[in-house]
């Protein structure tokens, strides 16, 4: 039973990456007890994102090449 209930808690992950259509959140905690965090790539707020952040190491390399 314990491996039915895991297969249902872990059946979002792909590996390192969480997606999951249902979940509003962006940020998701990887596993209970850790502190660690990882982004909801179903949600289209965290594409948003990682292009928003990508925009700006962009610019900022642009800047600052020598």
């Amino acid at each position: 039973m314990k491996k039915q209930q895991k297969n249902q808690k872990d059946k979002h992950w792909h590996g390192r990456i969480y997606y999951n259509p249902d979940d509003s959140r962006v940020f998701v905690q990887k596993r209970p007890g850790l502190w660690a965090w990882t982004i909801n790539f179903a949600n289209p707020r965290a594409w948003a994102l990682g292009a928003g952040a990508a925009a700006v190491l962009a610019v900022l390399s642009f800047f600052f090449r020598q």
